[in-house]
């Protein structure tokens, strides 16, 4: 099963309206793109790192850590896996390069990037091992699970 969306929103349990737009997990190297979950059931494909990344010197700092927190909280129960946690999912993004303006004067990588061969193929590699659900997240993520569906990536089980 796959699922593209540009935004992903739902709602806290005061009912205020959440939105998650960018998380990225980084793992023991530092590879502040990439955490390869414990379960290799789910994965996440976000746009690319930012700033509160490289500053925290983890992945999914602040609010987006928490609002992942969150996002899993209500996803486990509905894929059958009640104790869906943060280190169970692989969390990549479409580009691996952190982007934030006071760094690069942009806060996402353009499309030429995204599309490159090595990064599809990084990426490709990366959901290799992935079994149950991929979730697209963005516009450069969305745009990098059409190139994976055009080279026949994305199997019809995931």
């Amino acid at each position: 099963m796959v699922y593209r969306c540009p935004i992903l929103r739902f709602r806290s349990q005061a009912g205020e309206s959440l939105q998650l737009t960018s998380i990225s997990i980084g793992n023991a190297a530092g590879d502040v793109h990439l955490s390869r979950g414990t379960a290799r059931d789910v994965a996440f494909v976000l746009s690319c790192p930012g700033k509160h990344e490289e500053q925290a010197g983890h992945p999914a700092a602040g609010n987006t850590g928490n609002n992942l927190q969150r996002l899993l909280e209500h996803l486990g129960p509905r894929l059958d896996l009640p104790d869906l946690v943060r280190s169970h999912v692989t969390i990549t993004n479409a580009w691996p390069g952190v982007e934030y303006k006071g760094k690069t004067g942009r806060s996402e990588a353009s499309d030429e990037e995204v599309q490159q061969a090595d990064n599809i193929r990084r990426l490709a590699d990366e959901l290799r091992h992935v079994s149950m659900l991929i979730v697209f997240c963005g516009e450069k993520a969305k745009l990098a699970s059409q190139l994976l569906t055009k080279i026949n990536f994305l199997p019809d089980s995931v």
